[in-house]
């Protein structure tokens, strides 16, 4: 959770992405799947990361569109959303 949003914004740099309120890094939806996948492998101790990441994109959680179960598109794709962590205003995450 902590290493990954620089790493992210790194390469949107290094490849030419801007990172602004309207483009590149995205910190709700960064912070969203990595707790997503966290939850995912911890709920599969043991098994293969390539099994289990199969497994979890064959589920809602593998649509692109899968955070709209959780936030409305306002919400979601605002500014205060893409700069820092913005609870879902729809439903709780599972995990």
């Amino acid at each position: 959770m902590r290493e990954m949003p620089p790493l992210i914004r790194a390469y949107n740099e290094a490849t030419g992405v801007a990172n602004t309120d309207t483009s590149g890094y995205h910190e709700t939806i960064t912070l969203a799947s990595l707790r997503a996948g966290h939850a995912w492998l911890t709920d599969r101790p043991g098994a293969a990361l390539h099994v289990a990441l199969e497994e979890m994109l064959a589920t809602p959680l593998g649509r692109s569109d899968w955070l709209l179960t959780y936030w409305s598109r306002p919400v979601l794709f605002s500014v205060a959303a893409r700069k820092a962590w913005v609870e879902p205003d729809l439903s709780p995450l599972p995990f």
